[in-house]
């Protein structure tokens, strides 16, 4: 008799994990890095010269190009 209800716990338990996942996915509270989603990360570096006057100017120019 104990154990049809240690049988009975074991499977009320797997069905509350399969409920909780079903409602709480995993996938959306892990958040893949780019090495497990893919992608790719750039590094830009702006050169003026020490003669440019507007240098924040120019890196905004520059900015706006590359997000066109």
């Amino acid at each position: 008799m104990s154990q049809s209800i240690l049988r009975r716990l074991i499977i009320v338990a797997a069905v509350l994990v399969v409920v909780v996942q079903a409602i709480f996915p995993m996938k959306q509270q892990i958040r893949y890095g780019k090495d497990l989603a893919g992608g790719a990360t750039l590094t830009y570096r702006v050169q003026h010269s020490a003669s440019d006057p507007d240098k924040k100017g120019t890196l905004m120019r520059v900015i706006d190009v590359i997000r066109q």
